[in-house]
């Protein structure tokens, strides 16, 4: 039976061959001796071209992805036509269902500061659907917000002054949602 004494020696002896060995392929492998390292080699990573080919269309379906959910938050362009003559609010259609997006442009004197706002023909709060604007042009860019719940609304801009004080009050059309 061995004693312990040797034991020890015996782990500290494959331990220096071990490092040894490390020490002979580290070399051997920064020269490039193919024969010192006698068939022992480190594991490369290899990427065939089928792999490059998944991962290229990988990224591809997720840019693809990518430009139609940010096509998607754009409102698209109504097509309407300035007219400085009198306020407007041209809507893509006439009835809405509830939360359905709603698509709008108004047209009108580019001097005021507007707000167009929703006001239930049933009673109730009034909505205003766009922040304070200007129109450049007589035209403002394509605005789009969410229908409100089901009724039906006067559409009516107001006129509002530098203080943000409410001046005139127009109705100009209804909006069905149902």
């Amino acid at each position: 039976m061995p004693s312990g004494r040797s034991r020890d020696r015996r782990k500290v002896r494959e331990e220096q061959q071990r490092a040894a060995r490390s020490q002979r392929e580290h070399f051997a492998r920064d020269i490039g001796d193919e024969r010192a390292l006698g068939g022992v080699r480190r594991a490369t990573l290899r990427i065939s071209k089928f792999n490059w080919l998944v991962l290229a269309g990988v990224v591809l379906l997720m840019a693809i992805f990518t430009v139609t959910l940010i096509a998607r938050q754009r409102p698209a362009q109504l097509d309407v036509k300035a007219d400085c003559s009198k306020v407007a609010v041209h809507f893509d259609q006439t009835s809405y269902g509830s939360q359905a997006q709603m698509l709008f442009r108004v047209t009108g004197p580019a001097g005021p500061t507007y707000r167009i706002v929703l006001h239930p023909h049933a009673g109730g709060s009034d909505i205003a659907i766009t922040p304070q604007f200007t129109m450049p042009g007589c035209i403002s860019h394509s605005m789009a917000d969410r229908a409100p719940t089901v009724g039906t609304y006067d559409v009516t801009y107001e006129t509002v002054d530098s203080k943000g004080n409410v001046e005139q009050t127009h109705v100009v059309d209804d909006l069905i949602v149902a």
